[in-house]
């Protein structure tokens, strides 16, 4: 895992969370920084949390939705807004249950993954989509 060498590098995890073959995205509101965008769900790595237990805790707590952790498929860094850089941990994971409710985003969406480029996703998101295509 790259070490964060800075106060502005974030670690962060996505999940790529499969439910009956088709993959769940998220639009994220709109913020002063990011317009709204889709993005595979997640979010930022507390300290003493591994990406794992966040990827769980993260989706639990913003769609009410309980999964499963597979296998990390990438570990990237990625320049965002203002020079801030993230380490975007990628997971493959699995819906056990729930009922998906948003919280921090105004839609999702599970999606066929020959569809997903279909979507406006955030940079670092649209790079794992395009891996998820090509790999389909």
């Amino acid at each position: 895992m790259p070490e964060i060498k800075n106060t502005r590098t974030l670690n962060v995890v996505a999940g790529i969370i499969e439910k009956e073959g088709k993959i769940l995205i998220a639009k994220r509101k709109a913020t002063r920084c990011r317009e709204s965008r889709w993005e595979f769900p997640g979010g930022k790595i507390e300290k003493g949390e591994s990406p794992e237990e966040c990827l769980v805790r993260e989706i639990r707590e913003e769609l009410e939705l309980e999964i499963k952790v597979k296998k990390c498929v990438s570990v990237e860094m990625h320049e965002i807004c203002s020079g801030r850089k993230i380490i975007l941990h990628a997971y493959e994971a699995e819906y056990l249950s729930g009922t998906l409710c948003l919280k921090e985003h105004e839609d999702a969406k599970w999606v066929r993954k020959e569809d997903l480029l279909n979507f406006d996703f955030y940079e670092p998101d649209f790079k794992i989509a395009r891996n998820l295509v090509k790999s389909f």
